[in-house]
């Protein structure tokens, strides 16, 4: 399923945890070969947050400071990414199942 050597017994156990845990999941989707082939990896479903729209995610492992309070912009974050919601019609880049 993936370049870490995950299979999808790994991936799912991981999300039936998110599930468990905070009702959801994650997973990206890595495009490959111009769309002929994906790999798929489970993400902390508890460091992802999404727009309005829902068209759009972002992952960060620190949304607050240690105050309590929320940062201004997390996506300036080191480890920040943007998704675009998944669309196989779209088969570039990465995209976020959720």
């Amino acid at each position: 399923m993936n370049t870490d050597g995950e299979n999808l017994n790994a991936i799912s156990t991981k999300c039936v945890l998110d599930d468990e845990l905070y009702n959801g999941y994650a997973i990206e989707v890595i495009w490959a070969n111009g769309g002929k082939s994906a790999e798929f990896r489970h993400v902390d479903f508890s460091s992802i947050r999404s727009n309005k729209d829902g068209d759009e995610y972002y992952y960060t492992k620190k949304w607050w400071h240690a105050g309590g309070y929320p940062l201004p912009d997390p996506t300036l974050n080191e480890d920040s990414q943007v998704y675009k919601s998944f669309d196989p019609s779209e088969p570039k880049g990465k995209q976020l199942i959720y």
